[in-house]
């Protein structure tokens, strides 16, 4: 029991990091991808 509390523990750390990661690069791709269409919409159209 101890080593499965242990095993679940270390994996919401893990998650959590893995979260900490993706998120930004998630933002930053949606940020990425407002400013192309409204570079496209403003400029290119």
């Amino acid at each position: 029991m101890n080593t499965l509390a242990n095993v679940t523990e270390l994996n919401s750390q893990e998650l959590a990091e893995l979260n900490g990661g993706i998120v930004p690069i998630f933002l930053a791709g949606v940020a990425l991808g407002a400013g192309a269409m409204y570079v496209y919409d403003h400029y290119i159209k």
